[in-house]
């Protein structure tokens, strides 16, 4: 039990440092913020839920190298951390990658569109050469392990299940917002996908999308990424697709780590355009955030407990608070990262041990 316990502290540590590459590599900056990030990657409620199943966290870190990788592949026409960390992946656990292969084709997309233009078509052409030819390579340096597996698993049970007849729904769309607060119920064996990294993304997401700052192309591409992913969740035959062809049995959503993947990348943009919004428009926000777990109360499907409402929204008047510091008294960007890291460190805190006495 002691050597389990070493290796999931050392792949939740780990899942943190290379969400904090990930950021250093594709902003080219060093700070406090990143750390604060990369604490909420590291301890998401997927993380919680899912860290006994210590195969599955060689993808939690191993997916903030990847995509550094393929921003780097697409950006700067460097391969070398792509293809090793892809082969990798499929070499460390056939069924996290093929979640990590799914995502990775709909982020080049967003990185293609990002980082090159249509009206350089050479340029525009070589990046997807580049993302093919090296998702070859990273694949068939794993195939020795890879497609074994793939025909060991035509005999299995699951191979059988096929593709649904009718689209369906699984949840009212507002029910995900509620799948962001604190305290949360984690899902281990049935109910919603694991969805919460931090009471502080309730504020910074939109914050991102209202920042003069971010490019609205960047906006478009993220909003519609995040849009893909929950329907991907919320609809039966997308949510059969993204399984592999298959229904898990229990631990359902198992691809969510993704998705926080996906917002949380979003999340580090946002705080540095903070300047860029007054103390009132900040509050604003923040106001919105609270009016939000209020309604939650009344139109989800489950009422979401007591003590998640309102930790959620104390929380969200200290994060209030906090990122506001620097209009109320005079002090560097540095010392105000460092006291929103604090913050994170104390609702993470709050947040890990609660959920791990529920498990």
């Amino acid at each position: 039990s002691e050597a389990i316990l070493v290796l999931v502290l050392l792949k939740i540590g780990l899942a943190g440092a290379c969400f904090y590459i990930y950021l250093r590599g594709v902003w080219h900056q060093e700070n406090y913020f990143m750390v604060a990030v990369s604490s909420l990657y590291a301890l998401s409620s997927y993380s919680l839920a899912y860290y006994w199943n210590i195969m599955w966290l060689d993808g939690i870190f191993l997916l903030p190298l990847i995509m550094l990788g393929l921003v780097q592949l697409v950006r700067d026409k460097k391969f070398m951390l792509y293809t090793i960390s892809l082969a990798l992946l499929i070499f460390s656990n056939y069924y996290i990658a093929f979640f990590v292969c799914l995502f990775t084709v709909l982020y080049f997309l967003l990185c293609l569109i990002q980082y090159q233009r249509l009206s350089h078509p050479g340029a525009f052409f070589a990046a997807i050469g580049r993302f093919a030819a090296f998702s070859g390579i990273g694949a068939g340096l794993a195939a020795f392990l890879a497609l074994p597996t793939y025909f060991s698993l035509q005999l299995t049970s699951a191979a059988g299940d096929s593709m649904p007849r009718t689209v369906t729904h699984y949840y009212e769309l507002f029910d995900f917002i509620g799948q962001h607060f604190m305290l949360v119920s984690p899902t281990i064996r049935d109910g919603m996908p694991n969805m919460y990294a931090g009471v502080a993304l309730l504020i910074l997401v939109p914050m991102y999308f209202l920042a003069k700052s971010v490019p609205l192309k960047q906006k478009f591409l993220h909003i519609g990424l995040i849009l893909v992913l929950i329907l991907s969740f919320n609809i039966n035959v997308l949510n059969f697709l993204w399984h592999g062809m298959h229904f898990p049995n229990q631990l359902p959503y198992r691809n969510s780590f993704v998705y926080i993947f996906l917002i949380l990348s979003m999340a580090y943009p946002a705080l540095m355009s903070l300047r860029e919004f007054s103390g009132k428009q900040i509050g604003a926000i923040s106001a919105a955030a609270v009016g939000i777990v209020i309604l939650a109360q009344k139109l989800n499907d489950k009422t979401p407990e007591l003590q998640t409402l309102y930790v959620t929204m104390v929380f969200i008047a200290i994060y209030a608070a906090v990122l506001t510091l620097d209009r109320i008294r005079r002090m560097s960007r540095n010392d105000l990262a460092l006291a929103f890291l604090f913050v994170i460190m104390a609702e993470l805190l709050v947040n890990t041990l609660l959920t791990l006495h529920r498990i």
